[in-house]
């Protein structure tokens, strides 16, 4: 399989996933016509509005609006971050938040977000081809950048893990999450691409805080990452 980039977002983006994974190399018509028809031997995050449960954390001020929210294991104590788990789909979602000394921007929350491991750099970043990069308004009043990428497998038959990072800043506050998830091939890209749209257009817009300029301060002591 190989894998080349695209761009889109919401509904557009999950098409042109669909397309990379499925079909990339192939005429352009193909991201024209591909679908988001869920594969019927992968299992999927639930779309549905009744299906989203907000999970608050009171340590980090957020509250993060979880699809198929029931089925989630969440960890808002053992680490630094916010994180949940979706064991069917194996989806992790994590969230970061934290005031920093300095003012910052986007671009500085993302070189913390990789200093704290949570962004990759360097060969692991170079090997992820980069489905969209865009840049939001949101949540809140952070000034966003959104980056969807996939990780490909060997060759079809070989599982193919996609991610979506977002890295947010407002003054001195800085906004990281990653969400990852995997597939069994590439037999199963549409269900990749709906995970991913969905959780790129209604779960990060969505994260609210309690007040933006607050959350667990850079100087708090340390806890270990969960991995």
């Amino acid at each position: 399989m190989r894998v080349c980039e695209g761009g889109g977002a919401g509904v557009g983006m999950a098409v042109a996933v669909a397309a990379l994974v499925s079909a990339c190399g192939a005429p352009s018509g193909h991201v024209e016509s591909a679908t988001i028809a869920r594969s019927p031997s992968a299992p999927s995050l639930s779309s549905e509005p009744g299906s989203f449960v907000a999970r608050h954390s009171s340590r980090l001020h957020v509250s993060v609006p979880l699809p198929d929210g029931a089925a989630w294991l969440v960890d808002d104590r053992s680490t630094p971050d916010f994180v949940a788990e979706h064991p069917p789909t194996e989806s992790k979602l994590v969230v970061h938040s934290s005031i920093e000394p300095e003012l910052m921007n986007r671009a500085k929350c993302e070189e913390r977000a990789q200093q704290l491991g949570l962004a990759p750099t360097g060969k692991a970043a170079a090997s992820l081809k980069t489905v969209e990069s865009a840049n939001i308004a949101g949540p809140d009043e952070l000034d966003t950048r959104i980056w969807v990428a996939l990780e490909p497998g060997v060759n079809d038959a070989s599982p193919v893990t996609g991610y979506v990072f977002a890295f947010g800043a407002h003054m001195h506050k800085c906004m990281t999450v990653r969400y990852e998830t995997r597939v069994a091939s590439a037999s199963d890209g549409e269900e990749l691409s709906a995970r991913l749209a969905l959780v790129r257009s209604r779960v990060i817009p969505a994260i609210h805080f309690d007040n933006v300029l607050e959350s667990v301060p850079r100087e708090s002591p340390a806890l270990p990452r969960r991995r």
